[in-house]
């Protein structure tokens, strides 16, 4: 059980992070651009 979830977590961080990193840059250019167009 172990060396699964060892070997899961392992693998899964990699895309886990590739994933939340474009995520948050989405999220980011979606914020400025609905914080700067109103203000423009």
């Amino acid at each position: 059980m172990s060396t699964t979830f060892t070997y899961v977590s392992t693998g899964c961080i990699g895309p886990m992070t590739y994933l939340l990193e474009l995520l948050l840059t989405e999220n980011m250019s979606k914020v400025v651009s609905h914080t700067t167009v109103p203000m423009s």
